[in-house]
């Protein structure tokens, strides 16, 4: 091996590797929205201090990276079973038009900011039937997909 080919070899590695770093740096400019579901939530009436008998599924979005998104609908799925699911073939497909809370949709959604929204359990409940799996999710303009996460009614 003489010292054209060990040139060649170290361009052919150097490039290799700046091809990865400018994959990896593509991939971490864009949005990454994290949410999170917890079912069975209750509000508490501020005058009295009681539990209100309703329950509610409340949806976190936050904005883990440095750029600006639009939160655009509150979707939910349901699924039957597995196989539904992993051929994403949905029982039920829903859109929240007006979630409970003080945030509406449409939201701009900072870097590091956070959005909430409830949605009503029972509502969920009867037009999906018992056990399955149920996703809730959002929609937002830095991506074509939804995110989505599993609820455990």
């Amino acid at each position: 091996m003489d010292i054209s080919e060990i040139a060649a070899w170290w361009g052919a590695v150097i490039a290799t590797i700046v091809l990865v770093w400018d994959v990896i740096k593509w991939k971490k400019s864009r949005a990454n929205v994290r949410v999170s579901a917890s079912p069975n939530m209750q509000s508490v009436n501020k005058p009295e201090g009681r539990l209100e008998d309703e329950k509610h599924i409340f949806v976190e979005v936050v904005n883990q990276s440095d750029r600006l998104t639009t939160i655009t609908h509150l979707v939910t799925k349901h699924y039957s079973n597995i196989w539904k699911r992993l051929f994403n073939k949905p029982d039920m497909q829903g859109v929240v038009t007006e979630p409970i809370g003080r945030q509406p949709i449409p939201y701009e959604l900072e870097p590091g900011k956070r959005w909430t929204g409830m949605i009503s359990q029972a509502d969920v409940e009867e037009k999906t039937e018992k056990g399955g799996y149920l996703f809730c999710g959002i929609h937002h303009t830095s991506s074509n997909k939804a995110v989505y996460v599993r609820v455990k009614l």
